[in-house]
């Protein structure tokens, strides 16, 4: 039964719960590695990327910013970022060089690899070097020729596409131009162009033909030239790389304005741009961002703070400046308000922690090392440099310089000290902080090698393996050991050392003996030098190159990924055993890389897929076509310490997390129905409603529901679910898949995708919870749910009253139905019933008033958020309404959960407040009333630990609050410095009830937070329930 026994449940409970500050954490129960069970999710640091281009689309309030790591889609509004457009949805390529307008409603994109169109319908159209007449596929700058064709420059040169799609390619063999390498293009009012390279300043006259180039001797400051832009006078502005501004006038005289602002001449012109007013603003790497008036005189856009500095990247229309860089959005609005947008997880960390290091970090971007003795932890990291975190907790950024801010590896050392590997270049830095560099040789004998591999030798000293002569050549690699004791450095093995292919390749250290692979074999070099060679397995499977990954397990055995011959495993005793193909459901002979699973099996990153063997040697395959996985292809992937798979492709990040194993009243059956056609307006409206529905989603993700619980049918099959801007490729389950779409036509939402979501729901059966219909819509004035609106196709309460009627007869499960439409309490008289909660966003005769754009002041947003803190549907339902109303929207929800048809009543909310979301997870005494010579014992819900959880007990009338770190371990809230782990199992309480046990009401807490989060800081993430007794 989805029922419990709290009916006095309180809203003055989060008043007192505020005080509450410690963790509690459930048993352990091992995820569940199956496709179904997967989510996928971009890494939230890795979504706002260092933009590269910025493109204004008024018509449909969007600013479009390219950076390295996809095309961005943001709300030009609130900044926010709506969606990641990526190769997976069609763009030649991830880094985004340039955009620019069609001039008709839409635009151009120029990536590293290939040139696309996005229409005003949102399609893509792809040239290159193989269907147009594009000279590379590397398109570095777009320029309009102001007759609906392009300007392009290429690393071979520049390219004109009229009109007519007539291509044209000017490079060295038919212009005099000095450089190709061309930074900026500019099309003068005079229909001219104008050609940015490193070696000069190109004119060109396209009706004339005819080509000029500047230098310095013509009054440039400096031959390399950045940037480019025209005044309304018709004055040229040149930005140079090294030499400051220039200006040339009408009459084609070049001037260098640096005496006008001395600080130029240190910083590289990264972009400029010239507004309305005729203000000149100049984007600089050193200076940040600087304007020059229309009276010479110059300032500096001081609201905007030093993480602004680093080539920002300027876009001017009208009253309006956008400026982007390192990750933030602003725009001078009037050239007075100054706007700042800044990414989600950013504002996150400024009101829930002051952590150097953000705990969603990827493991990808960090490398770690602790002090087993102090309990000192040193990070590297990735973009921000060495932090120092004591064992406290606290966190010192030492240092943001080279060669820490990009390195890649932490080793131990010895005293205090470690190795820092930074690229090809290798780091050993003392306790004190004075560092030394290593210098390694190439077969030649010659300093200067890159290091491709390094690992820790156990006592303090370092294996590394460089590449040969000219950087890529691995025939001459050497292995080195590095002893920092004596600051030596001893050639192990080359092919002076007698080697039949001493072609090196993987590395792994093993206590203080070392694992590598070469072209001849497997190597194992124990701590007194001595070397054994295995050229192979068996007679079929030779090990000479074919070894792509090594793993020690912890017996002292190795585990190997191979090229073509699946997984071999090497026991201590000599013995080899293979698993393949053949042999066993592993997807793929190739193995690229091994990692161990936090449930101490391994996961594999093979060529069809991630692999995950388990202790019991069964076996999961998770790929594009079963999970949520983007790509089967995975470049590289690490192992959180939650057993979370953080995977890189193409340079963007993704978390792979997996739903935990349910038990108790979690583990019984459930089932939800999510209805999201497409409504009227403009795109707005339309966003608003997506993000409301997904809003829905995540709310009973986070109450675990899995995607198999869930059936959601939205005209969008593209819908992103978990707000990480990018599909969430299997949560669309009609009118059409996210799969389905590419050979299926898109439609709208119908009666009959309806009725197939209650028939999914009636073959499940009896319901362990009550089913949920969430509907998020617009409608006609008589309150009928508008499912198309081309045709006027709609739902009306009749037919969703038999869609209701049928289901409970069936199944005989209670239903729990949400409308979020204008009008919506017309439906309730039909609804209404027995065992139903029906609750409507509106009375029948109130529209829907959203003032958010992201649908964040609506009603179901705060009723699913409520829900999803842990408030029963009836509490849920006060509080939505509550904060609805402090809001200052006129609008009345309805609930009616009697049977009468009639909201509001005094009767209604009973029922509501029997269930919550999946479970209500709520301490749970032995009985209400206790009195004297009874034993006191509750428990606590047995659920996963995914989340970290805070115990607590508040006294009647207030006589004191205490908190729990374990089985029955009470502790006085007030004496409390650090909130205290709960490290017990279900068992909260067993105590007799005496004389000195005060009387009235208790309250029982249980609040879930995300792990290692501060609860205090971070309250819209809290997971409240609350269970009551008495003592009488």
């Amino acid at each position: 039964m989805f029922f419990n026994q709290n009916l006095n449940k309180k809203l003055h409970i989060y008043v007192v719960s505020v005080l509450l500050a410690s963790t509690v954490s459930i048993p352990l129960h091992a995820a569940t590695y199956l496709p179904g069970g997967t989510n996928w999710e971009v890494a939230e640091n890795r979504i706002w990327n260092t933009p590269t281009a910025l493109f204004d689309d008024k018509t449909t309030q969007t600013l479009w910013v390219g950076s390295a790591n996809g095309l961005e889609e943001h709300d030009r509004e609130t900044g926010y970022l709506i969606r990641v457009y990526t190769q997976k949805d069609g763009l030649p390529d991830n880094r985004i060089n340039a955009l620019l307008s069609d001039d008709n409603g839409g635009f151009w994109v120029a990536t590293d690899n290939g040139l696309a169109q996005r229409n005003e319908s949102g399609e893509w159209r792809l040239f290159d070097t193989s269907n147009s007449g594009l000279p590379h596929n590397e398109v570095m700058v777009l320029e309009s020729d102001g007759q609906q064709g392009i300007w392009l420059a290429t690393p071979e040169g520049l390219a004109h596409r009229n009109n007519n799609a007539e291509w044209q390619v000017f490079n060295f063999d038919n212009t005099p131009m000095p450089s190709i390498l061309i930074q900026d293009l500019l099309r003068a009012q005079d229909g001219t162009l104008w050609i940015a390279t490193l070696n000069g300043l190109v004119h060109y006259d396209p009706i004339q033909d005819q080509w000029k180039t500047y230098t310095p001797s013509d009054g440039l400051p400096d031959l390399a030239i950045s940037a480019l832009v025209q005044d309304a006078l018709g004055n040229i502005w040149a930005g140079t790389v090294w030499g400051g501004l220039a200006r040339n006038d009408v009459q084609g005289n070049w001037q260098a304005v640096n005496t006008e602002y001395p600080q130029l001449m240190a910083s590289r012109i990264s972009d400029l741009t010239i507004d309305s007013m005729g203000t000149l603003w100049v984007a600089t790497n050193q200076e940040g961002l600087l304007y020059r008036a229309v009276n010479g005189q110059w300032g500096q856009l001081t609201q905007l703070d030093s993480g602004w500095i680093g080539d920002p990247v300027l876009l001017s229309d009208r009253k309006e400046l956008w400026i982007a860089a390192n990750r933030r959005l602003a725009y001078l609005s009037e050239l007075a308000d100054l706007k700042v947008f800044k990414p989600k997880i950013e504002e996150q960390q400024a009101t829930t922690t002051e952590r150097l290091v953000a705990e969603d970090t990827s493991p990808l971007d960090i490398a770690s090392l602790q002090d087993p003795e102090t309990g000192v932890e040193w990070l590297l990291v990735n973009g921000k440099g060495l932090v120092q975190r004591t064992a406290n907790g606290e966190e010192t950024l030492v240092s943001d310089d080279y060669p820490y801010k990009y390195a890649d590896k932490l080793f131990p050392g010895i005293q205090g000290g470690f190795w820092v590997w930074y690229y090809s270049r290798l780091y050993y830095r003392q306790a004190d902080g004075t560092q030394k560099e290593y210098q390694l040789y190439d077969t030649k004998g010659e300093t200067g090698a890159s290091i491709e591999q390094a690992v820790s030798d156990g006592i303090g000293g370092l294996w590394l393996i460089t590449n040969g002569i000219g950087g890529s050549d691995w025939s001459g690699g050497i292995l080195f050991h590095l002893d920092p004791i004596h600051g030596e450095v001893a050639s192990v093995l080359h092919e002076n050392n007698g080697w039949s292919n001493n072609t090196l390749g993987k590395m792994v250290g093993h206590e203080q003996n070392l694992w590598l692979s070469s072209g001849s074999g497997l190597h194992y070099i124990n701590n007194e030098g001595n070397w054994e060679t295995y050229p192979q397995v068996n007679d079929q499977l030779s090990l000479g190159g074919n070894i792509n990954a090594l793993l020690p397990d912890k017996s002292g055995g190795l585990w190997l990924g191979t090229r073509n011959g699946g997984l071999v495993h090497w026991s201590p005793g000599g013995q080899w055993a293979v698993i393949d193909t053949g042999n066993s459901d592993i997807p793929s002979n190739q193995i690229n890389d091994i990692k161990h699973a936090a449930d101490g099996g391994l996961w594999l990153n093979t060529s069809n897929g991630l692999a995950h063997y388990s202790p019991t040697q069964d076996w999961s395959v998770i790929n594009a076509s079963n999970s949520a996985l983007p790509s089967n292809r995975v470049d590289d992937f690490a192992v959180d310490n939650d057993g979370n798979l953080w995977i890189e492709n193409n340079g963007q990040q993704g978390k792979l997390n997996f739903a935990p194993a349910l038990s108790g009243v979690l583990a019984g059956s459930k089932a939800a129905i999510l209805i999201h056609p497409k409504g009227q307006g403009g795109k707005r409206k339309l966003t608003t409603h997506r993000f409301i529905a997904a809003s829905a989603y995540q709310a009973l993700q986070e109450r675990y529901y899995k995607h198999d619980d869930i059936y959601f049918i939205s005209y969008r099959p593209d819908m992103d679910v978990n707000d990480d801007h990018e599909p969430d490729k299997r949560a669309v389950d009609a009118p059409v898949s996210f799969f389905q779409a590419e050979t299926t036509a898109l439609r709208e939402v119908s009666s009959a995708d309806i009725q197939e979501a209650f028939t999914w729901a009636g073959k499940r059966g009896k319901l362990s919870q009550p089913l949920l219909i969430h509907i998020v819509a617009d409608s006609l004035q008589n309150g009928e749910i508008l499912l198309d609106p081309k045709t006027g196709d709609s739902l009306t309460a009749e037919e969703l009253g038999q869609l209701l009627d049928t289901y409970q007869q069936t199944t005989d499960t209670p239903v729990v139905v949400v409308l979020d439409s204008s009008y919506s309490g017309a439906f309730i008289t039909r609804l209404s019933g027995s065992n139903r909660v029906i609750i409507t966003s509106t009375d029948a005769e109130q529209n829907t008033a959203y003032q958010e754009f992201l649908g964040n002041d609506s009603f179901t947003w705060h009723y699913f958020q409520q829900l999803r803190r842990g408030h029963d549907f009836y509490s849920a339902f006060i509080q939505a309404q509550s904060l609805l109303e402090r809001s200052g929207l006129r609008q009345q929800a309805q609930l009616d959960d009697n049977g009468d048809g009639m909201a509001n009543s005094e009767r209604d909310g009973r029922l509501a407040g029997l269930g919550c979301l999946n479970a209500c997870f709520m301490p749970k005494p032995s009985q209400e009333v206790f009195n004297n010579g009874d034993v006191l014992r509750v428990t606590l819900p047995e659920l996963p630990d995914d989340k970290d959880s805070y115990v607590g007990i508040n006294l009647p009338e207030n006589q004191g609050v205490f908190m729990l770190a374990g089985y029955n371990q009470l502790m006085p809230l007030a004496s409390i410095t650090e909130p205290p782990l709960w490290q017990g199992g279900t068992q909260m309480l067993d105590l007799p009830i005496n004389s000195a046990f005060p009387h009235g009401d208790y309250l029982l807490y249980l609040l879930r937070v995300p792990k290692r989060s501060n609860p205090l800081l971070n309250t819209d993430n809290w997971e409240l329930s609350v269970g009551t007794f008495s003592v009488e």
